[in-house]
């Protein structure tokens, strides 16, 4: 502002982090901040940036009136209403409109701009991702077929219970209900060493915790869905048959 001209003492604002940093558990507020070139004065207090990458940690930084400090190369920001976009060319005719000579070395929206700072980690997480969804569709396979493959080994037992004067629905129910266990037991281990392995992969998360609920809720279903899937099948078909038949065949 006006001001906050070259001949006004000088003044500066702070980040958060910065003044959390320097005066703990105390106001900033008139504070004197000492750098190399001068002494201001803190008259206000921002909230924290990440300037680089958003998995960085918030710089520590203060801000200065450009009047009181020019350097050579000067970033500005607009805000405006409507598609950001179509604004850019205007943006650089009004700066060439003061100085056709100045030269512009970059521009663009603020969402490019935070697209941009993200590659890396959207790399690595779509990376990731798609490994963890083939190791997904792995282990769904392997769990169906050893799920299925335990019933088809009791067709013995089971046709004996038949033979007995058990019904169908009964065979079923006791087949599923020992897939139940199994499955139970086996996810509660899975989701012990997914909670542990996921401090692993937490710098790749953004406003997603690592024991996000949700995602462990619908994981564990999708599996105890599969097993029983996987015992129902093969129980049904087996409880269908002819006793006499399936102890001919064992």
């Amino acid at each position: 502002i006006d001001a906050d001209g070259p001949d006004a003492p000088a003044v500066t604002v702070v980040s958060e982090g910065l003044a959390r940093r320097l005066w703990p558990n105390e106001s900033p507020i008139g504070r004197r901040l000492w750098y190399p070139w001068t002494t201001t004065t803190v008259v206000g207090v921002v909230g924290d940036v990440r300037r680089e990458t958003l998995g960085a940690p918030p710089d520590l930084v203060f801000y200065v009136p450009f009047s009181q400090h020019t350097t050579a190369q000067v970033s500005f920001a607009a805000r405006i209403t409507g598609n950001a976009a179509l604004m850019i060319p205007q943006m650089r005719d009004a700066v060439w409109s003061v100085d056709g000579e100045l030269a512009i070395t970059n521009s663009g929206t603020m969402a490019s701009l935070i697209s941009r700072s993200a590659n890396d980690e959207r790399y690595r997480t779509l990376l990731m991702g798609m490994f963890g969804v083939l190791a997904a569709a792995l282990a769904a396979v392997g769990v169906f077929a050893v799920t299925a493959r335990a019933v088809a080994q009791r067709t013995r037992e089971m046709g004996i219970r038949m033979a007995l004067g058990a019904r169908e629905a009964e065979m079923v129910t006791t087949v599923l209900r020992g897939s139940i266990a199994t499955s139970l037991l086996g996810v509660a281990i899975g989701i012990f060493g997914a909670f542990w392995a996921s401090r692993i992969v937490s710098g790749f998360l953004f406003d997603v915790e690592p024991s996000d609920p949700l995602t462990y809720g619908a994981v564990a279903s999708a599996l105890l869905i599969l097993c029983l899937l996987a015992s129902y099948l093969p129980a049904r078909r087996i409880a269908r048959l002819d006793p006499v038949d399936v102890l001919k065949a064992e």
